[in-house]
């Protein structure tokens, strides 16, 4: 990874959007975004091999904030092309660096502004194991997010306990269930019993559900037989460059307006 610490700049990290499929309509309600590396050797790398040491340093909020601005940019031709709706959402993963980052909610404003994107379209993700890390400097930031109309979901969810106040303190509206649950929940019956309990308590407390990890079509129907609201996984569409999701939304779209004829 001397590469990454050496020769890597803002320009050589870009997206991909894995869609979240809602089960009501079968139609493509939010992406989330993946970050990818393309190394000097030409070779993408996925974030899994290269998040630790960016967020050891200060260049991971550069790379963020230069990712929204890419996200915005394609959502905005997606709009111009009439594939994009609304009420659809970008979910983004922050880490602590974001946060603690003084200049951030402004950096974010101003990219939202500058592309006439709708706050409420972003959704920011925070992992269960960072919620007990964040002190009142940043539950600051985080309000300031949440006034601009940003929402907040809560990603891993299953192996900690979920702090229900925190998730009152900061607005949080979904939970996405953790994808080492959701592989095991498929031959671990005490695991598939944790993932419909929380399936349960989402909708008990009026929060909305991701389930992802849907990589077979076993487990995707088990988790449809629960209700639970929205999809994620391979099975639906692993993560992927814009070019393909374009050809998904399209797909949908047309799918939808047929359904709704007949």
């Amino acid at each position: 990874m001397a590469q990454l610490r050496d020769k890597a700049n803002t320009e050589s990290f870009f997206p991909y959007y894995q869609p979240i499929i809602d089960t009501s309509s079968n139609l493509i309600c939010g992406l989330q975004i993946f970050l990818r590396w393309r190394n000097p050797d030409n070779q993408i790398i996925p974030a899994n091999d290269i998040i630790q040491i960016l967020e050891s340093g200060s260049m991971i909020v550069e790379i963020s904030l230069s990712l929204l601005d890419q996200c915005c940019r394609q959502l905005t031709l997606w709009r111009d092309q009439g594939l994009w709706r609304s009420d659809q959402k970008i979910y983004f993963t922050l880490s602590l660096r974001e946060l603690e980052h003084p200049s951030f909610v402004n950096n974010v404003q101003n990219l939202l502004n500058r592309h006439n994107i709708g706050a409420e379209t972003l959704v920011f993700s925070l992992h269960t194991e960072t919620l007990p890390k964040i002190y009142k400097p940043l539950e600051l930031q985080i309000n300031k997010l949440n006034d601009l109309g940003i929402g907040f979901s809560v990603d891993n969810v299953g192996y900690q306990s979920l702090p229900i106040q925190k998730l009152r303190d900061f607005n949080i509206s979904t939970i996405r269930i953790s994808q080492r649950l959701m592989a095991e929940s498929v031959y671990m019956e005490s695991s598939w019993n944790l993932v419909k309990g929380l399936i349960d308590l989402a909708k008990s407390v009026g929060l909305t559900c991701i389930a992802p990890g849907i990589e077979e079509p076993e487990i995707h129907h088990l988790v449809l037989d629960t209700g639970c609201p929205l999809l994620q996984g391979n099975l639906i569409a692993p993560p992927s460059p814009a070019t393909s999701i374009t050809r998904m939304l399209i797909e949908r779209n047309v799918r939808s307006e047929q359904e709704s004829v007949t």
